[in-house]
């Protein structure tokens, strides 16, 4: 998986292990720090579509100040409504112990997790698809790798953020300005400290 250059890999795997019936969502959004709610504008693209050429496209016409986003709901042929488990960590540095990370999410969608550097913080995505109501689970264990008296390890006002909007959602482009960086693929050393801490 470190070879991968952009979560639009993430796609690739989706579409070899589910076929090419799933229509996936993404948004255009503006970006505003400390908001409630965003301006965003969800859209469906069959999962077909989904390539370099169709990112680069839709990365060269979003307008000054949005940016692009794959969000979690993905919809297969019967109309039925799945999540991708996607997780916005905080900041850059050693997020603790993978052996925790993996007790509190389960194993069966720990290991899975790809994981990329978005410039200030980490982002991960696990191509798989779950329903509606583990989904909602998958969330409040986000919020649950936040130790009390321990290092923040994901961002909670993202997870306010989705669980009301009703769909995951991260940053596939760097087209406002707001950001450091396009998200690049790191290493699962990169991102736990094997000693069980967070280091600056």
């Amino acid at each position: 998986m470190d070879n991968f250059f952009h979560p639009i890999d993430v796609v690739s795997i989706l579409r070899n292990n589910y076929g090419d019936s799933l229509t996936l969502e993404f948004s255009r959004y503006a970006y505003k720090p400390q908001t409630i709610f965003d301006e965003r504008t969800v859209f469906d693209v069959p999962i077909s579509e989904v390539s370099s050429a169709w990112l680069e496209k839709e990365i060269g016409s979003l307008l000054p100040n949005w940016e692009l986003a794959f969000n979690s709901r993905v919809k297969d042929w019967r109309g039925r409504t799945f999540h991708v488990p996607m997780i916005d960590f905080i900041g850059k540095y050693a997020l603790g112990s993978y052996s925790n990370f993996e007790g509190v999410l389960g194993a069966h969608i720990a290991k899975r997790m790809m994981f990329f550097d978005s410039g200030r913080s980490f982002h991960s995505y696990a191509p798989m698809l779950i329903k509606p109501g583990e989904w909602v689970n998958f969330m409040g264990r986000l919020l649950l790798l936040n130790l009390p008296q321990g290092p923040l390890i994901t961002d909670a006002r993202w997870v306010g953020h989705r669980l009301m909007g009703g769909f995951s959602a991260l940053r596939w482009s760097n087209h406002s300005g707001a950001y450091l960086r396009l998200p690049i693929p790191v290493s699962r050393d990169t991102v736990f400290d094997p000693e069980g801490g967070r280091n600056p």
